[in-house]
């Protein structure tokens, strides 16, 4: 697989996943691809729920890369974006709330929304950059780079950082949990060691490791299970 990869900016969309999964049912998209746009009316995140994001401020950014399907996918892309955002916002202690969110403390920076298309995995990325504030509703619980930082972000430039970034993991590590990439995961993972709740209706438990296959593993008062999809609630974080 090569490193490359068509970069396409939008000035508008209602969605960058929305938009490449038509170009790829269409057949106009047949090479691993990334879309930032400018502006985005419709976003959406993880089980349906809308993605806050403002012109100028907010980074959203669509990734469509051929390879296996595989669940390990967004946990390694989520290792991306935080290697990338790392390198260029300098110490700030990010960490990953399993799967796929990046967090500082309790306040949420990033989000990950992971989707299959044909022989393409897409992954929906939006990140808080360049924001000062937030509405009154979500400003518990969201946080910006310039937050972190006090620093202004170029978002074409860090988008194409990010691209590369999750290209490269992806490559790297053949869209699988290997024992060094789950390693790094877990090290990563604020769940880890902490009570959280789970599944319809609620059980609890100490979210105690990651499986090979990126599963979250909680033990709970009738033993250990296994949690590979819906919402993990960690006490602390919105």
């Amino acid at each position: 697989m090569s490193n490359a990869f068509d970069f396409i900016i939008l000035e508008n969309v209602d969605s960058t996943n929305s938009y490449l999964k038509e170009k790829i049912r269409a057949g106009e998209i047949i090479t691993d691809t990334a879309v930032l746009a400018l502006s985005q009316n419709s976003g959406k995140g993880r089980l349906l729920r809308k993605w806050y994001s403002e012109k100028g401020k907010s980074l959203t950014l669509s990734i469509a890369l051929k390879g296996p399907l595989s669940p390990a996918s967004t946990l390694l892309c989520a290792l991306a974006v935080h290697d990338a955002l790392s390198s260029i916002s300098g110490d700030i202690n990010l960490q990953i709330k399993w799967p796929n969110d990046l967090v500082h403390k309790n306040k949420k920076l990033c989000g990950i929304l992971t989707e299959r298309v044909s022989y393409f995995t897409v992954f929906g990325i939006g990140i808080n950059v360049n924001n000062d504030a937030f509405p009154e509703e979500i400003t518990h619980k969201a946080t910006s780079l310039f937050m972190l930082t006090e620093r202004f972000f170029d978002i074409e430039a860090l988008s194409r950082k990010i691209a590369q970034s999750v290209k490269n993991t992806l490559i790297k590590y053949d869209f699988t949990l290997t024992e060094e990439s789950r390693n790094k995961y877990k090290n990563l993972c604020v769940n880890l060691g902490r009570e959280v709740q789970f599944g319809d209706p609620l059980k609890k438990g100490i979210a105690e490791d990651i499986s090979p296959e990126g599963e979250l593993i909680v033990h709970t008062c009738s033993g250990y299970e296994k949690v590979s999809f819906g919402d993990v609630f960690v006490s602390g974080i919105y």
